[in-house]
């Protein structure tokens, strides 16, 4: 599932190109992305319950997991709760009523993806250690953690007992 809190062109947009998948390239709704079968569900700003002053403005938001918990219940078999779901986001406060489902990401700015775009860029070399280091490894840290807890019964729990925590991590292959 990706809940967004910008609105439905948006997250849809983001959707098509994080997943760089031709069947998903092609989707024009949130109901063709899904129909895909490769997510359960695309929710957007519309379905974060704000009153319509709020949702054309740069307001802050809650995602409250319940919410998809419950539209989800039963969904391919599937019971989702507090055990099996990690929110990942960019700000604490939407996370605020769930935090143990929380795993926070740096923003994405617009200076980390002009760096990410000099990577790819015609002028970088596969061998151009100054660009690797440029690079956003957000990505990378949330695969590691999702390889970590795909074997886990309990997302929360996990968490609650220092899942995320960085101690013995290894900074040596960071340059000085």
């Amino acid at each position: 599932m990706v809940w967004g809190s910008a609105q439905p062109h948006s997250v849809e947009d983001m959707v098509r190109r994080a997943f760089c998948d031709p069947e998903l390239a092609g989707a024009k709704s949130k109901d063709e992305l899904v129909s895909s079968g490769r997510l359960v569900a695309v929710w957007a700003r519309d379905t974060l319950g704000l009153p319509s002053d709020a949702y054309f403005q740069k307001t802050q938001t809650t995602k409250n997991l319940e919410t998809p918990w419950k539209h989800l219940q039963g969904s391919e078999g599937v019971q989702h709760s507090a055990s099996s779901t990690l929110l990942l986001d960019d700000s604490p406060l939407k996370a605020r009523l769930q935090p143990l489902n929380h795993l926070c990401v740096k923003e994405y700015t617009s200076e980390m993806r002009l760096a990410d775009l000099q990577v790819v860029s015609e002028d970088s070399t596969p061998y151009d250690i100054n660009a690797y280091y440029n690079l956003d490894l957000t990505l990378l840290a949330v695969i590691g953690a999702l390889d970590a807890i795909k074997w886990e019964s309990n997302v929360a729990g996990w968490v609650r007992s220092g899942g995320l925590s960085l101690k013995g991590a290894d900074n040596a292959n960071r340059p000085a």
